[in-house]
């Protein structure tokens, strides 16, 4: 976890992740807990594992300060999420 311009209160996290085919939920717990609360989460296809820049979509279900629930149609994603 890194403190968000130089503030302990606001934090950030990152890392990649492989997804299930399908549309199938994924779940990706964080390397840190957030101490509060996450409030955002971003994910991207990693387009290069995948081949096809148009055939697959990442996107988020569900947010808590332990963990995020995604969906993709496979391959593999990076994702990024600040909280505090």
């Amino acid at each position: 976890m890194v403190a968000l311009f130089g503030s302990p209160l606001v934090c950030k996290q990152w890392g990649k992740a492989t997804g299930n085919a399908d549309n199938a939920r994924n779940t990706t717990t964080f390397p840190t807990t957030f101490p509060s609360a996450c409030f955002a989460v971003c994910v991207t296809q990693n387009v290069n594992a995948v081949g096809d820049a148009y055939q697959h979509a990442s996107r988020v279900m569900s947010i808590s300060n332990t963990k995020f629930i995604w969906g993709t149609n496979g391959g593999s994603s990076y994702w990024f999420a600040v909280g505090h």
